[in-house]
C-alpha cells in the first residue's frame, strides 16, 4: 500500500519595513512598519487609545495603552491604516519602546503640513466658539480649541494677540488643539507672557517639556 504525504503550506509573515514618518504617506494600508518618532501629544489628549508623534497618530485598539510624555523618543512597530482623512499606525499592546527624551520640533503653521503636526501660529482672538476661540491671522481664521482635560481662561484673552502651539487638525476649518494652558502665550510690548490659567488639567495632557522658539 502506497502512503502519500502532503506537506502543509506555510505562510511566512512579512517582516516589518523600517521607514521614516514621512514615508508613511506613500505606504499601502496593512503594511507592517517600524519607525521612530518624538511624542508631541500624550495619551489622553485625544482619547485613551492614542498619542501623536511628529504628525502621525499611534493607535492601540485594545488592552492598556502605556503612557508617554511629550518629548519621549519612541520606537514603534505596527500596521499602517487610514482613518477619515489621515494615516495612523495601529499597534498592539507593548508595540512601542521609549528610547530617549528630547525636545519636539514646533513648525510654523502652513496648510500643507500633515494632520497631527505640532504647529505654532500667531493671530488675534476675534470670537468665542463654545470652549474654543477663533484666531484671526493676516489671511485666514483658525479655530483654537483645548484638548481633553485642558481648561483655558479665554475671558482673560478676549481681543488679545496670542501665539498658540498645538496639534494641527484639517477639516472644514483648520484647528489647533492645545495640549495645556501653557500652549497659549499673549503678546506684550516687552516680550510674551503666559497668562492663561489651568483649572484641572489632566496629567496626560500636560507635557513634561515643551519646545518654545528662541526668544519666547
Amino acid at each position: 500500500t502506497k502512503t502519500s504525504t502532503k506537506k502543509k503550506a506555510t505562510r511566512t509573515k512579512a517582516s516589518a519595513q523600517s521607514v521614516s514618518i514621512d514615508d508613511v504617506s506613500t505606504i499601502a494600508d496593512g503594511t507592517q512598519v517600524q519607525l521612530e518618532g518624538i511624542v508631541i501629544a500624550a495619551v489622553g489628549l485625544f482619547g485613551k487609545r492614542s498619542f501623536f508623534v511628529d504628525g502621525l497618530e499611534i493607535y492601540q485598539g485594545s488592552g492598556m495603552l502605556a503612557n508617554v510624555n511629550v518629548g519621549d523618543r519612541v520606537l514603534i512597530a505596527g500596521e499602517v491604516s487610514v482613518l477619515s482623512d489621515h494615516r495612523r499606525i495601529n499597534i498592539k499592546e507593548g508595540g512601542f519602546t521609549i528610547v530617549d527624551h528630547t525636545n519636539p520640533i514646533v513648525h510654523d503653521y502652513e496648510s500643507t503640513l500633515p494632520y497631527g503636526s505640532l504647529v505654532r501660529i500667531t493671530g488675534t482672538i476675534s470670537a468665542r466658539d463654545g470652549n474654543a476661540v477663533l484666531l484671526k491671522t493676516d489671511d485666514q481664521t483658525m479655530k483654537i480649541t483645548p484638548g481633553n482635560g485642558v481648561n483655558i481662561a479665554w475671558a482673560d484673552l478676549a481681543g488679545a494677540t496670542v501665539t498658540a502651539i498645538g496639534i494641527l487638525k484639517h477639516g472644514d476649518q483648520e484647528t489647533v488643539v492645545l495640549r495645556s494652558a501653557d500652549d497659549v502665550v499673549k503678546a506684550t510690548n516687552a516680550d510674551e507672557e503666559i497668562i492663561a490659567s489651568v483649572a484641572g488639567t489632566t496629567s496626560s495632557a500636560s507635557p513634561r517639556s515643551a519646545t518654545r522658539p528662541p526668544g519666547n
